[in-house]
């Protein structure tokens, strides 16, 4: 029986967020019975109501209201069987803890402890210990398997790992003795830098091509953990510099993801602590022809992702005391970018291994944000190696390492406090364009690298058949052609 009447809830905002009303795994979804709108906005400072995304129908025309002007309409779940009804209480944690799934629970993975985008345009942030941050983006060589993998010695993987942490290290040594400069020649005059950001795998190379196969780069793959050895040098010269250090590498984790490649982007303190791991949120598709990218981001494991992790980590925005900085290794999506400027990213950090120059400039005009881009050095690609970046809100290129095969460190002085005191979060047109995307359809559904682990691709050209066999869009008679041809 659905209950007749429901108390007014007027507590710290809970976000109950249902992206997709899909059938999970076990054939159930959650879909919500309500007696109101789809969402609401507070009325007052100190009052907030629950806030729900579906992808079903709401009848908008029935909310009401107390005294004061607030709504006293609650949301409800149930599963679509329409058996085990809850209610979600004005307290979070009030709401049960595990009730499996298929019996009817809303998973507490898919509620935020807070609005995810407030509706006033503000966004949450720390007070900021000075009105300038300095970026240093450091352009450094690194060695990888390429030349040097012997895979009956491990010694040559820690061997070549431990020269690219010396690089690192001397890079970051000379950074903070005033080496950057803004275009990446040393004037040996700059400030000391806040913050490091290092490209997408500084530690490992980047193995790609049919020839590297999944042992191969799980091999290679690094454990990023407090206790990691090789990492240890590198939160001891965060502590020591007081500075943060960002950089990405290939990771593994033995206990939650068995056999998968990740592609994280780790972030160490001032303190020397690893403060946040951050997943890709998904890869590039159709870019390289024959082959396709083995990691394992967001999108492609996005359910255990989410049970494991909640939603706030798919676009983590980190409140420091220099601004709220967001890391990423994504090219060439502006809906991910989106997201993160809408949830108050300030400073975008990111990380490549190539880059396309124009992607970089708009994204920071387009979301109205400072980014950084640290890139590797290719010679053999001279249009999208090196040449890392930081750009401003405008567009206006600060600082440019002007290579795009040598190694450099540039610098700029981000004037974050008066940045902040006009600042919104951008204005898409979301109202305007937001049935016409209700219709779209991702070629590649999300979860489409769940699998066991003797399942997984085991290499790009694997990879791109495992992609065309999940296609939305390719016609059974072109999955059979592909297929022939592979």
């Amino acid at each position: 029986m659905m209950p007749s009447s429901f108390p007014t809830l007027s507590k710290a905002l809970v976000v109950a967020m249902l992206s997709q009303c899909a059938p999970t795994a076990d054939g159930f979804a959650l879909q919500r019975q309500r007696a109101s709108p789809a969402s609401f906005t507070s009325t007052a400072a100190s009052t907030w109501h629950l806030f729900a995304i579906s992808n079903g129908n709401n009848n908008d025309s029935n909310d009401s209201t107390d005294s004061n002007g607030n709504s006293q309409c609650p949301d409800l779940f149930r599963l679509n069987n329409g058996n085990d009804v809850i209610q979600l209480d004005s307290d979070f944690d009030d709401i049960p803890e595990h009730r499996a799934l298929n019996n009817g629970v809303v998973d507490r993975s898919k509620f935020y402890r807070e609005r995810p985008v407030r509706a006033d345009g503000t966004y949450p942030c720390k007070p900021l210990e000075k009105d300038t941050v300095n970026i240093a983006v450091l352009q450094t060589d690194c060695e990888d398997l390429r030349h040097f993998y012997d895979p009956d010695d491990a010694r040559c993987i820690e061997e070549v790992q431990q020269r690219n942490l010396e690089t690192m290290l001397e890079h970051a040594t000379k950074a903070c003795n005033g080496a950057a400069s803004n275009d990446g020649n040393d004037d040996g005059n700059s400030k000391k830098p806040d913050i490091l950001l290092f490209h997408e795998f500084p530690l490992t190379g980047a193995l790609m091509g049919p020839q590297w196969n999944r042992q191969h780069q799980l091999d290679w793959a690094i454990e990023i953990d407090q206790d990691t050895e090789l990492l240890q040098p590198l939160m001891d010269f965060a502590k020591a510099n007081d500075v943060y250090i960002i950089f990405g590498s290939y990771a593994k984790d033995t206990v939650d993801w068995p056999d998968h490649i990740l592609s994280l982007q780790t972030v160490i303190n001032r303190q020397g602590k690893i403060v946040n791991k951050i997943w890709k949120p998904k890869n590039i598709k159709r870019h390289y022809g024959s082959i396709e990218i083995t990691t394992t981001t967001v999108e492609s494991v996005r359910s255990k992702f989410q049970s494991l992790y909640g939603m706030d980590a798919e676009f983590p925005v980190i409140q420091t005391e220099f601004g709220n900085i967001a890391v990423s290794t994504v090219q060439l999506d502006p809906f991910v970018y989106s997201a993160f400027a809408m949830k108050g990213a300030e400073i975008m950090l990111r990380t490549s291994t190539l880059f396309y120059r124009e992607d970089m400039i708009t994204t920071a005009l387009t979301h109205q944000m400072y980014s950084a881009m640290a890139n590797i050095p290719f010679a053999a690609f001279p249009d999208y190696g090196g040449h890392s970046m930081i750009v401003d809100p405008q567009g206006k290129v600060m600082a440019e390492v002007d290579s795009a095969a040598d190694q450099g460190i540039v610098m700029a002085e981000i004037p974050i406090a008066e940045f902040r005191k006009q600042r919104t979060v951008p204005k898409y047109s979301l109202d305007l364009t937001k049935e016409l995307f209700a219709h779209y359809q991702d070629e590649i559904p999300s979860d489409h690298m769940d699998l066991p682990p003797e399942d997984l691709p085991q290499n790009g050209r694997e990879m791109k058949v495992h992609l065309d066999s999940q296609s939305r869009w390719m016609t059974s008679s072109d999955k059979k052609t592909v297929s022939k041809k592979n």
